[in-house]
């Protein structure tokens, strides 16, 4: 196994104490803070060693090493480190784009081309307060729901059920029509969307389902003979038959429940 002095990394013998090259104490690094090792783990030899510490500085917005990880960029060759030492220093402050780009050299902006591409393209948003954002983001998300209803309909896609008849009363010409001018509307929303950097929803599959289900099940109570006394009396037999459908419908509604639990 090989040993390294924590200060100036060359290489020292098993018990060495005192560095012969810099003169460190090795028993001064159990005194050292947690950022202050990372910060010398940046100059280690092995590469693994030093992506690793430049991961943890950028996950834990260490501002103190952007001085040292700007510094090692302007020698680094090993296209990993290159590409470790800039997503850590993006994490830690992302207005440094600028800064990396004038540090580090061409060839070395190749190695990471597709991060600065992605970073270039989130400056380029427009920051707004997150009050409006959230805003915004309910308009868009609403407007793209009614487009997808609008584009469903128009299409003849959508289908008829026992309590919902669609009559289609318009020509296929005004169809088309609105149909071109429905793509236009969802192409500028979804410009807006992106250069706003806007929210979109995220649903999981079991949640909607539950959700709906949960939402039938309370209809259903709401919907029995004695639920309805409310709404004026109603005589024996015509409770009757109501309470038979609810409870059939509670009951099959129960075995969906039943598979997702």
């Amino acid at each position: 196994m090989t040993y390294y002095c924590m200060n100036c990394w060359s290489e020292i013998e098993k018990d060495t104490i005192i560095c012969p090259n810099c003169g460190y104490d090795q028993q001064k690094l159990s005194n050292e803070s947690f950022s202050n090792k990372l910060l010398k783990a940046i100059n280690h030899p092995e590469p693994q060693t030093i992506i690793r510490a430049a991961n943890i500085l950028g996950e834990l917005k260490i501002k103190e090493a952007i001085p040292s990880l700007l510094s090692k960029l302007e020698t680094e060759k090993d296209p990993f480190i290159i590409k470790a030492v800039v997503e850590s220093l993006l994490k830690i402050d992302n207005s440094l784009f600028h800064r990396i780009r004038e540090v580090i050299s061409d060839k070395q902006q190749l190695f990471i081309k597709k991060i600065l591409e992605k970073q270039m393209s989130q400056n380029s948003k427009i920051v707004i307060p997150e009050n409006h954002k959230r805003s915004l983001s309910v308009t868009a998300r609403h407007i793209e729901s009614s487009l997808n209803d609008m584009e469903e309909l128009l299409k003849k896609e959508r289908k008829e059920s026992v309590t919902e008849k669609i009559i289609f009363n318009m020509t296929q010409e005004h169809r088309e029509k609105i149909l071109e001018i429905i793509k236009i509307i969802r192409e500028k929303n979804k410009n807006m969307f992106e250069e706003l950097d806007l929210n979109g929803n995220v649903f999981y599959e079991d949640r909607i389902i539950r959700s709906r289900i949960s939402h039938i099940w309370t209809l259903l109570c709401d919907s029995t003979a004695n639920a309805l006394k409310g709404y004026g009396d109603l005589n024996a037999e015509q409770a009757q038959i109501i309470d038979k459908h609810i409870n059939s419908l509670l009951d099959t509604v129960q075995e969906i429940q039943s598979i997702i639990r």
